[in-house]
């Protein structure tokens, strides 16, 4: 689930098999490779104070907190609070996009891992 803010910064929600990431980016940023910052993610009523790691114009975020996850899926918008600015992301139909993302995952989470290099077993 992706989405731009108002600013061109990019977000994006993925799922893996260790729950939701956040990550978002920007071709204007310049970030300290391998560095960490402070921010602040509030959605709704819920806030959530965490490290975000960066990559060169890119910054990612595992969110495990189940108490914001809950908010994140009923929020009509995020806000992301670091020392410098607060990135607002507009959260319209979030709670069905992250429905999707979960039955997505279930779905493919589990296929069996292939190696399109080498012929199946049992045939030439």
């Amino acid at each position: 689930m992706s989405r731009t803010t108002d600013q061109g910064v990019d977000v994006r929600f993925t799922r893996d098999a260790d729950g939701l990431d956040l990550t978002m980016s920007s071709p204007k940023w310049k970030l300290g490779r391998g560095k960490s910052y402070p921010v602040e993610l509030a959605a709704g009523s819920s806030t959530l104070q965490a490290d975000v790691a960066a990559s060169g114009n890119a910054v990612s975020l595992p969110v495990k907190d189940d108490k914001f996850l809950r908010s994140l899926r009923l929020a009509d918008g995020l806000d992301v609070k670091g020392e410098g600015a607060t990135i607002k992301v507009a959260l319209d139909k979030s709670a069905a996009g992250l429905d999707r993302l979960e039955a997505c995952y279930a779905k493919n989470g589990s296929a069996t891992e292939t190696n399109p290099f080498v012929a199946p077993k049992g045939k030439p």
